[in-house]
């Protein structure tokens, strides 16, 4: 109760303390509701409350029934469990991959290392495994070395006899070999209790080795990111054979054991390839109960010849535990980046833009951290992590202030986006930060600009006084930035007018690696106009609204078949309930359904009459080869897009643009032809890093 009472009273602090967050639950309430409001603002709580109650599945019986494995003659994965006597820790570590492991895709191959208890009839319990048995003891490191003779998978994982793997582990350690250049992953150990053992390990210049975060809440934000490390431990690694065999295997110079798994890294390392932590792959560790080596005796004595056969690549290590925030994810000799935006969704331009930006940096080699503004949900956090991108919420961050004053020190580039966000963090970033650091300000699109035109549009007193403080606070933030990333030529033209020597750099909103166009379908195999767009941005509501009401009545009369497409997240009632069976309303679209989508129809229309910024629909209708009528508005702040699309700005205009590329076939190849000559130039990722090449390097 006293717990409950006292995170009750930080929760309420920490709102209070946060001026954009009390203003956004305001306004929560006058717009939404008091019951909407509470939501959201749980949503910031579990934020910021970490359920320190993690609790691993232990595996415990009494009898020992019979377990049995596939007979897998080709596996993907042989999984090389080294024992020595212990045989309940071992009948309990392959009850628990039995249970928590695909096993179409194992081979189990048991090294026994001469025991003397149960293990010996080991095969009388468990069913379809391989037993290596060695006439004498050779120790954890040859014990190894020689069972991995024996294995017949793609894969190779050494697991200890006294762990206990939980579910998804090897799906997750296997999901980190989509990246070619990964070389060895690791997963995050837990105690019996549930309390971090390690979320990989560190390698100090002396060759003194550490677990990061021992004895810590395993759930914590900063054991969660996958990210490369100096080491993952032996307890449980997962290699390709071919490479373990190039390297040899562990190199007996350590026997009998301590230090193989630093050693490994380091060769694999050398190879140009990573050393991953998986944070997704979780196993229970019971520690020290394979093997009885001598342990502080040979940790000594092989540290030394560790250091001693790599000690000019150690040079370049952390000097000491001082550097552990650099340390931890191999940033040491990296370029940091701190980004500073509301959690990406992914459903819209603004979001996908930034998650863009996130993976292009590090593709780059920038090590790249995320502070959320508020929070959205775990899934989107999720994503970033999974990216490689640590996210600074929970109990370690209730104070940002004091978290930018402790750590900002470190990083050399700070984006500050959206302008309503970034003028509470400005401040502060100024204050501390370090001297070397440059300010990037990133307003996803200029919004005094987009209600002006908005005003324009309808003829609202309050548009035009809310354009007017806006306009203040964004100039504010151009002048006390460094430099400004834009995502439009047309919005660097307006604002070099009033910030001559501010270093200004336009940077595609989206970039691709494929091939152009994204889409394959032909001309005849596609039907429908689309339209995707977030309807919670009034100005695709307005636009939306402006081409029914104005130009598909017109559309339809001149194509009885024509199907009028609707997706977005945020569909309003008005929209929802339109009776036209010629219209059909989809709502959000996940990746797959949009590329779908993109395959299906044959235009896209971008209608709409006031707003500011690239639109992300119109680039990604041009990057899946989709031929687009849009507005003035809609094109606007693309260089050389009037070449391949058709822009149109009166509903006649509109009207027959649309018509006429739907059913003119030669038309509708001759633009699809100059996107995919558009995308080449412009939208490829190439583009992107030579921007960043520029700003950062």
């Amino acid at each position: 109760m006293i717990n409950t009472v006292k995170k009750f009273k930080n929760n309420i602090l920490f709102i209070l303390n946060n001026t954009h967050l009390v203003r956004k639950l305001f306004l929560e309430i006058k717009t939404n509701g008091i019951l909407s409001a509470f939501k959201k603002a749980n949503r910031y709580f579990k934020m910021l409350n970490i359920d320190t109650n993690y609790k691993p599945i232990i595996l415990k019986v009494d009898t020992y029934l019979p377990i049995e494995f596939k007979n897998i003659s080709s596996p993907k994965v042989s999984i090389i469990i080294p024992v020595y006597n212990n045989f309940d820790y071992t009948y309990h570590c392959l009850l628990a991959i039995h249970k928590h492991t695909p096993l179409d895709l194992v081979e189990i191959i048991i090294a026994d290392d001469n025991s003397q208890d149960e293990t010996i009839n080991i095969k009388e319990y468990i069913k379809n495994i391989t037993v290596i048995r060695n006439n004498q003891n050779l120790g954890f490191l040859k014990n190894c070395n020689n069972a991995s003779k024996y294995a017949k998978g793609e894969f190779l994982v050494f697991l200890n006899n006294d762990t206990q793997v939980q579910p998804n582990w090897l799906e997750a350690l296997l999901s980190c070999f989509e990246d070619p250049v990964v070389g060895l992953v690791g997963p995050k150990f837990v105690y019996e209790d549930g309390i971090l053992q390690e979320a990989g390990a560190i390698i100090f210049q002396d060759g003194f080795a550490k677990r990061y975060g021992t004895l810590d809440n395993p759930l914590k934000p900063k054991y969660n990111y996958k990210k490369e490390v100096d080491y993952v431990s032996g307890a449980c690694m997962l290699l390709r054979r071919e490479l373990w065999e190039k390297l040899g295997g562990f190199d007996e110079y350590l026997a009998p054991a301590y230090y193989e798994d630093t050693d490994l890294a380091f060769c694999i390392r050398k190879l140009g390839l990573k050393v991953i932590y998986q944070p997704k792959a979780v196993s229970v560790h019971f520690e020290s109960k394979s093997y009885t080596v001598k342990k502080e005796t040979s940790i000594l004595s092989n540290k030394q010849k560790f250091y001693e056969k790599w000690k000019d690549e150690l040079k370049t290590y952390a000097p000491d535990e001082s550097f552990v925030f650099l340390a931890r994810d191999r940033s040491l000799n990296k370029k940091l980046v701190l980004i500073m935006d509301v959690v990406p969704l992914g459903h819209n331009a603004g979001f996908k833009a930034m998650i863009n930006i996130m993976s292009t940096l590090k593709d780059m080699g920038f090590q790249v951290k995320f502070m959320p503004f508020y929070f959205n949900g775990f899934y989107y956090i999720d994503i970033l992590q999974e990216m490689g991108i640590e996210v600074f919420y929970g109990e370690d961050f209730k104070n940002p202030k004091i978290f930018l004053k402790e750590y900002l020190k470190y990083f050399d580039f700070i984006i500050l986006c959206r302008a309503f966000y970034a003028k509470y963090y400005i401040d502060t970033v100024l204050s501390f930060k370090n001297s070397n650091a440059k300010i990037f300000y990133l307003p996803h699109d200029i919004s005094y600009l987009r209600l002006q035109r908005e005003y324009e549009f309808k003829k609202e007193k309050s548009l035009l006084e809310e354009a007017s403080r806006l306009k203040r606070l964004e100039y504010t933030l151009f002048d006390r930035s460094d430099g400004i990333l834009l995502f439009s030529n047309f919005e660097k033209e307006i604002m070099s007018k009033d910030f001559p020597n501010k270093p200004m750099h336009v940077i595609p909103i989206f970039s691709y690696k494929e091939t152009f166009p994204l889409t394959s379908a032909d001309f005849s195999d596609r039907f429908g106009i689309f339209f995707i767009g977030g309807f919670g941005h009034k100005p695709n509501l307005d636009g939306v609204n402006w081409f029914l009401q104005n130009v598909w009545q017109k559309v339809k009369a001149n194509m009885k078949d024509a199907v009028f497409y609707i997706a977005g997240s945020n569909i309003p009632d008005s929209l929802q309930n339109i009776k036209d069976n010629q219209i059909k309303v989809l709502g959000a679209l996940e990746e797959k359904a949009l590329k779908d989508m993109y395959n299906k129809v044959r235009l896209v229309i971008v209608p709409l009459t006031y707003g500011a910024g690239v639109k992300g629909k119109l680039i990604e209708a041009i990057a899946y080869g989709v031929p687009v009528v849009s507005t003035s508005i809609g094109a606007e702040g693309i260089k050389d897009v009037e070449d391949v699309i058709l822009i149109k700005d009166s509903p006649k205009d509109f009207a027959e643009s649309t018509i006429e590329l739907y059913q003119n076939q030669e038309l509708w190849y001759y633009y699809r032809q100059k996107q995919i000559e558009f995308a080449n130039k412009y939208l490829h990722i190439k583009s992107l890093k030579k921007e960043f090449e520029k700003i950062f390097i």
